[in-house]
């Protein structure tokens, strides 16, 4: 007798695949973004997303996530980078630059976003700020 809810399992096993796939691609990139800047700053840091609030308790989250650069053997100096909205799935994730949302569906989607984002020459200036700043520590 066949079980009437297989297609169903079939089709919740394809997501979870493609959720577990995403989100190592995601991670991925983030290694990659973690390692151009290490290669910057001259120091070993890592890329920290956290939850951002729209209040001082941390009661209210926005629903966006801030990227930051962080430097632990710097008393914890963070850089922040941009903020994203991810899908629980991964893809889409939305990422907030400069008041500028971009929709990224894959892996492609979202190193070009970030590519765009160190070619401005703006973040570029930030990260060497910060480097002199943490450098003086």
């Amino acid at each position: 007798m066949t079980n009437i809810f297989q297609d169903s399992l079939e089709s919740g096993r394809e997501a979870a695949r493609n959720v577990t796939e995403n989100k190592a691609q995601i991670a991925h990139v983030f290694d990659q973004l973690k390692l151009a800047i290490d290669s910057l700053t001259g120091f070993e840091g890592k890329i920290r997303i956290v939850d951002e609030y729209s209040d001082f308790l941390r009661q209210k989250p926005t629903g966006y996530l801030n990227v930051s650069y962080l430097v632990a053997e710097k008393n914890r100096a963070t850089l922040f980078l941009f903020k994203m909205k991810q899908d629980d799935a991964g893809y889409p994730l939305i990422v907030e630059h400069k008041k500028n949302n971009v929709f990224c569906q894959n892996q492609e989607d979202l190193i070009a976003c970030i590519s765009r984002i160190f070619k401005d020459g703006q973040l570029i200036l930030k990260i060497e700020h910060f480097t002199t700043e943490i450098q003086e520590q």
